[in-house]
């Protein structure tokens, strides 16, 4: 059986993107060749693995899920003829929990849009994209908004992710390979639109809907999903509530609320009267979730070690 026979039999959606490396293969040669479970995730680290191998022939592969990737990195482990090649692995934590071999980057946080919402990130936004001077009251005062608000939406959005933390433990336990269609379900509550208005353009309030604050409203929403024991969701979200939202809630509802914000903040520090803010800055950037992960990838958080792997990537497979 060749390769590519043996890659249908295991790979399903991953298929394309194994086939497309394959032809694109090359023995003895220096090229990197790069694997990520979405196109989401090819903005955020072909930019930062280009930095490093800028003069290298560079290749990458949207594999279409998790799983079809780590299927896809057992795959071509197996095979010899790749065993000398600069071929990097990169997913999401999630809330899986797995633990996965070294030569797989998984990111320290949920997922690479957590990345762009931390304060770091934020302040980045704020001195490359509005021009804000660190300096600048608007800066401090920017920033304080910002953190405060993102508090208040961690407090309201824990229950959630408790919950589909403990929907994530019980396929876990129980070996099952189906998904939630998360943002699907959420359309009738906090939908891409809902989503937008989340922030008031007050930049001190949020309009969040009161279904997501408790667990029998979820399962409302969520009617198809197996029910979660009570002692067990319970236990879930108190361990929530003591961790940080930035880095371990889901990562798509993180990046929405900080879109929702920067929009909000770009239309109050540009007015020319009454605004909040003691000077005037504009920005040209139209912030959209759609564009967001590959329009704001120089200003997010770049983990150390995500570089370490990066660099390490030379016969890393």
């Amino acid at each position: 059986m060749d390769i590519i026979e043996e890659a249908k039999n295991e790979l399903g959606s991953g298929l394309v993107a194994y086939t497309e490396f394959v032809l694109d293969f090359k023995k003895k040669n220096d090229s990197i060749y790069c694997f990520f479970e979405g196109n989401e995730d090819r903005s955020y680290y072909s930019f930062r693995t280009k930095m490093i191998y800028h003069n290298t022939p560079y290749f990458d592969y949207v594999c279409k899920g998790k799983g079809s990737l780590i299927k896809l990195h057992q795959l071509i482990n197996n095979h010899k003829v790749y065993s000398d090649s600069n071929i990097g692995y990169f997913v999401d934590s999630d809330f899986d929990g797995r633990v996965l071999p070294k030569t797989v980057y998984t990111t320290p946080f949920y997922s690479i849009e957590n990345f762009y919402v931390v304060d770091q990130a934020f302040e980045n936004i704020l001195i490359n994209e509005f021009n804000i001077n660190r300096n600048c009251d608007c800066f401090k005062k920017a920033k304080e908004l910002f953190s405060d608000l993102k508090n208040k939406f961690h407090n309201n959005i824990t229950y959630l992710n408790a919950w589909l933390a403990c929907q994530a433990d019980y396929r876990n336990k129980k070996g099952l390979t189906t998904r939630l269609n998360i943002d699907n379900s959420l359309k009738s509550v906090l939908g891409n639109e809902d989503f937008n208005k989340v922030v008031k353009s007050d930049l001190t309030h949020l309009k969040f809907p009161n279904e997501l604050l408790n667990q029998n409203d979820i399962e409302v929403i969520f009617k198809d999903a197996p029910k979660i024991d009570k002692d067990i969701f319970e236990s879930k979200l108190e361990l929530f509530k003591n961790l940080n939202g930035d880095e371990s809630f889901r990562g798509k509802f993180e990046l929405k609320f900080l879109v929702s914000f920067l929009n909000r903040f770009k239309d109050e520090i540009s007015k020319r009267n009454d605004s909040i803010f003691s000077k005037r800055y504009t920005c040209s950037l139209r912030f959209e979730y759609v564009t967001a992960v590959s329009q704001l990838t120089n200003n997010a958080f770049t983990p150390d070690c995500l570089m370490n792997y990066i660099r390490d990537i030379k016969n890393v497979a």
